[in-house]
């Protein structure tokens, strides 16, 4: 599957909150996360946690850039019964490159997933994913140049400024917070 995406440091999470109902005509669903990422080689893996009790499995590549960037990524759904072990697995196999926890407020307009995120430790942040492949057959593929377009009208319709876009992963804005002399990881479209 793949995505265009962006990433900004928001100020005022209500303004945007209101903005991205408009624009979604409804309230959003709001989640907790708990994203636990592993010492991977090849690409991001992480293990997304949810207070049901379920998680997601999800290795994606993203370059570290500001502005649209294209993420390819696949997830499995995991059952509540099995998360525990496949941690400890995981864990024991990989090592833990850090963990990430945020309640997300999520909105869709058309083919695009706004995320408005309060990170623990890091503070407020907004991300829209445009779906150019979802594997979903209700939803038609489209290109990149389409799926930037719809970013940047987003971007615009939400009045986010060109200053606050950032490149990285929560993970590394963490990493680097607690660590400041740590090197960035990047995890490009581009790797074979």
């Amino acid at each position: 599957m793949e995505n265009i995406e962006i990433k900004a440091r928001i100020q005022d999470i209500d303004r945007i909150i209101f903005k991205a109902r408009e624009l979604s005509n409804n309230d959003g669903k709001i989640i907790k996360q708990h994203d636990i990422f592993f010492n991977a080689t090849k690409a991001r893996l992480k293990l997304r946690k949810f207070e049901d009790g379920t998680a997601q499995l999800i290795s994606y590549m993203r370059p570290n850039i500001v502005g649209p960037k294209v993420s390819v990524y696949d997830k499995a759904s995991i059952y509540a019964d099995t998360v525990n072990l496949i941690e400890r697995i995981l864990s024991s196999a990989m090592g833990v490159l850090g963990v990430v926890k945020k309640t997300r407020h999520i909105f869709i307009v058309g083919r695009t997933r706004i995320h408005i995120d309060n990170v623990d430790d890091l503070g407020n942040f907004i991300e829209l994913e445009v779906m150019m492949r979802s594997g979903d057959k209700n939803i038609m593929d489209c290109d990149r140049e389409t799926a930037e377009k719809i970013a940047a009208d987003l971007i615009q319709a939400l009045s986010i400024k060109e200053e606050d876009l950032i490149a990285e992963a929560y993970i590394d804005l963490l990493n680097r917070k607690n660590n400041p002399n740590m090197m960035d990881l990047t995890f490009s479209t581009d790797a074979k």
